[in-house]
């Protein structure tokens, strides 16, 4: 189970069963946009899946605008949460930190994290959360992938879908 609150201007996720509370520091306005932008761009396949993980590091552990103004992430001697993610977490308790601190640095911040929460976390939790923000954006979910609607049926358990 994962908590999230608001300590200051950081978020702090707490996972049961885990010490030490993952602090997340916020990214400035214009790295946000760039991460909403890039987040929304990858759901809809407009660019390859493999640069969300670097997207990830970058909302977990801070950015850096590269010489040829791209968003990347800090060294990995910077990379403290990721690492502990990593390291001490499973995949899906590294997923309940990863996505809040990817929510939290895009337009929705605490309000992204709370619906992935109550949403349950997981794939229903982050279904629930990209449907709030393609709705913030005024963004038809068709836009975003012709399957969403199906899948986020699939995660409120009214319908199966198929991969």
């Amino acid at each position: 189970m994962i908590t999230a609150t608001l300590a200051g201007r950081n978020l702090e996720l707490t996972l049961d069963n885990i010490d030490q509370p993952f602090i997340i520091k916020p990214l400035p306005g214009r790295m946000g946009k760039q991460v909403t932008d890039h987040y929304l761009r990858i759901t809809a396949r407009a660019i390859p899946a493999d640069g969300m993980e670097d997207l990830l590091r970058i909302c977990v552990d801070g950015g850096r605008w590269h010489e040829d103004k791209t968003l990347v992430p800090l060294p990995e001697a910077h990379r403290t949460n990721y690492l502990r993610c990593e390291d001490e977490l499973s995949t899906a308790e590294a997923q309940d930190v990863l996505l809040p601190a990817l929510l939290w640095q895009t337009v929705l911040g605490m309000d992204g994290v709370t619906t992935y929460v109550d949403g349950g976390g997981g794939m229903a939790g982050g279904v629930a959360a990209l449907r709030l923000l393609v709705t913030t954006l005024g963004i038809s979910p068709h836009a975003v992938s012709p399957r969403m609607e199906e899948l986020i049926e699939a995660a409120a358990g009214g319908t199966e879908t198929t991969a």
